[in-house]
């Protein structure tokens, strides 16, 4: 199916901006709280939430899940909770380009927690995702 292979592009796309963002959980408080960088790191997030509304829209909106769904009946429940999480993943992005604004140490740690929180929850989502289409569509 075309929208699978669509799907499975996006993956990769997302992926490669989660890698990047997860360098920034290592990064040190003091880097972080340089307002260029925050500025930065605001623009890369404000990049990922435009990509996971897209990703999530042609997901709900593609049919591909029903298709999922459809095809293998077992999956429906995964499906549903991966669905429900997509809300929560926008968030936790949300929250972290709203960290940025801030430059105290203590907004520093919490912008890394949001993240580290978040680029977990969406790699673990991803993986699934990514697991079920493959198992109902091949490649």
């Amino acid at each position: 199916m075309e929208s699978a292979k669509g799907v499975l592009k996006e993956h990769q796309d997302i992926n490669i901006l989660v890698r990047d963002l997860g360098k920034v959980v290592q990064w040190e408080v003091t880097l972080l709280s340089e307002l260029s960088v925050r500025g930065q790191l605001r623009a890369d997030l404000i990049a990922l939430c435009v990509q996971l509304e897209r990703h999530f829209a042609t997901e709900e909106a593609g049919h591909y899940l029903e298709e999922i769904g459809r095809r293998d009946p077992g999956a429906r429940d995964e499906l549903a909770a991966l669905q429900d999480e997509h809300p929560t993943l926008m968030e936790l992005f949300i929250q972290a380009q709203k960290a940025c604004d801030h430059s105290s140490h203590e907004a520093m740690d919490k912008l890394k927690e949001i993240l580290r929180r978040g680029l977990h929850m969406l790699q673990h989502h991803e993986q699934r995702e990514t697991a079920l289409v493959r198992k109902v569509f091949g490649g």
